[in-house]
């Protein structure tokens, strides 16, 4: 007990005179999607200090993307011989912001990139043939055979299961850089921007009709920051340690 009374004193005296108080966190998220390739727009709060009784120690963002299950589902028409390709159908998603900066160290912003992607490999394609007249234009999507499109392969789209994710602490020299800054009492804007890709690897010449690949996520920015007790409550926490000293003698 003696040593718990001391050890507790000791405390309260340290933060009466030093000012030093306890860690703390603020968490923010902003959901996004689902979506297909673009920007979207987000709000964040600013890092308040509250009138000096709060000292940021960090700041960090996370970004997490996956994909809409069944979105991305294609179509493929072969335009000439028999065709065998890899598909790679994906979606990429980065963080950009002219009201703060998204750097480490500087003056590179960092990457908070998401790839997010899905494959069908050895896809074969029959061959294009007996091409209705007048109706032979290459890379179109097209039944050109007449018989149902069985020159025409379906691609089902993503899972819904492919998923990335990412994180980076912002630079101290970079807290008030941009036109807004991550301190005050405001908000700054952010854009998460998704960018759709569709990739062919192997022999053949296909056209594709593709439905939209939507992706959807959470980007979260979390602030670490000391809480310094006020004037008033250093006052109460120094009485209360000659408090326990007198009572202890």
């Amino acid at each position: 007990m003696k040593k718990t009374l001391l050890t507790l004193v000791s405390a309260l005296a340290l933060i009466a005179m030093t000012g030093v108080g306890y860690a703390a966190t603020i968490i923010q998220n902003e959901v996004f999607g689902p979506a297909a390739q673009g920007d979207i727009t987000r709000s964040f709060d600013q890092f308040d200090t509250m009138g000096g009784t709060r000292t940021l120690v960090s700041i960090e963002w996370i970004l997490s993307t996956n994909l809409v299950a069944g979105s991305g589902a294609s179509s493929l028409d072969n335009e000439g011989s028999e065709a065998t390709l890899d598909v790679t159908m994906g979606m990429e998603t980065t963080v950009e912001s002219i009201d703060v900066r998204l750097w480490a160290v500087g003056p590179t912003p960092f990457e908070l990139l998401n790839g997010t992607s899905f494959q069908h490999l050895g896809v074969v394609i029959p061959e294009h043939d007996d091409p209705v007249p007048g109706n032979d234009t290459l890379l179109t999507y097209q039944d050109d055979r007449g018989d149902g499109g069985l020159d025409v392969v379906d691609l089902a789209g993503a899972a819904g299961t492919e998923a990335d994710s990412a994180n980076d602490f912002v630079g101290p020299l970079y807290w008030s850089s941009g036109l807004v800054g991550y301190l005050g009492a405001g908000t700054f804007d952010v854009d998460i921007v998704l960018d759709e890709s569709f990739l062919t690897e192997g022999s053949g010449s296909v056209s594709r009709s593709q439905g939209p690949l939507n992706a959807e996520g959470e980007l979260t920015l979390i602030y670490t920051y000391n809480e310094i007790p006020e004037p008033a409550s250093l006052a109460l926490f120094g009485l209360l340690g000659l408090g326990l000293i007198r009572r202890r003698r």
